[in-house]
Order: C-alpha cells, then sequence, then structure tokens
C-alpha cells in the first residue's frame, strides 16, 4: 500500500482538526457532520469523525445521518443520528439558512468535507448546540 497518493488529503484533515480544535478552545461550538459512514470500512471515517467530536468535549456535537447505521454512541454527549440519505443535506441546508446562521449556498464542496464555518449558533438538525448542551428529542422529531 502506498500511502503518497492520499498525503494531501491527510494534510486537510489534520488541518481541519486543528481548526476544529482551536474554535472549540475558543468557546465555539463545532459540528461534526457525517453523511453515509457505516460499518463496510469503519476506521476510514465513522470512528475517526466519532473520535473528533469526543476530542472536541462539551464544544463538540457529532450529526450522523445514515439510513441504515445512524446509530450514535452514547458517550458522546451531543450526538444525533439521523436515519436519512445524504438528502438529508438539502433540509439541513435549508434549517441552516432559516435559523439565519449562514448565506444559502455555502454549505457544500470543502466546507461540508472538511468542516467549513458554520457558525457556533447553528441549531443543526433540531439540536440546539447552546450552553444548555444538546437535545436529542427535538432531533429525532425532525428526522421522522
Amino acid at each position: 500500500f502506498l500511502h503518497s497518493p492520499y498525503d494531501a488529503e491527510q494534510r486537510r484533515l489534520e488541518q481541519f482538526v486543528a481548526r476544529a480544535e482551536a474554535a472549540a478552545r475558543a468557546g465555539r461550538r463545532v459540528v461534526v457532520l457525517e453523511v453515509g459512514a457505516g460499518f463496510a470500512t469503519p476506521t476510514v471515517t465513522r470512528f475517526p469523525a466519532e473520535a473528533i467530536a469526543r476530542a472536541l468535549g462539551p464544544h463538540g456535537a457529532l450529526v450522523r445521518i445514515n439510513p441504515q447505521e445512524a446509530e450514535v454512541p452514547p458517550d458522546i454527549e451531543c450526538a444525533v443520528g439521523i436515519a436519512r440519505g445524504w438528502e438529508a443535506l438539502a433540509d439541513l441546508d435549508a434549517l441552516l439558512a432559516a435559523a439565519g446562521c449562514r448565506e444559502r449556498g455555502e454549505v457544500g464542496g470543502e466546507g461540508a468535507a472538511v468542516g467549513g464555518s458554520v457558525r457556533s449558533d447553528v441549531a443543526a438538525a433540531g439540536v440546539e448546540a447552546g450552553e444548555e448542551g444538546c437535545n436529542r428529542e427535538e432531533a429525532a422529531d425532525w428526522a421522522d
């Protein structure tokens, strides 16, 4: 296995993690949005996304979108699984726009893939990421 073809992606991931950790240290909320990562190769995306959310502590949240494997670990304080396919991203985009958290069209491309700059007061998928913590019941209602 030659790792060199993936070195650039590895650097991008490391930069994302560094930005996410810096934001969390500054008191900002950081949402790790994982789309479609199941158990076929969980060490590639699923487990790293969980590890990043854990490392962010009380300022981190995990939103997992997966139609068959949306379960989230109970040890991540603010985590929600949405049992839907990628089309849930359109609803998330609409929620963010309605909440006034960003301009439409900002989610996507590199921002979505490597943790763009969605503001800390975002209510993603019905998860209130404020000082009060995570509201899994509201998120479950939204996902239904």
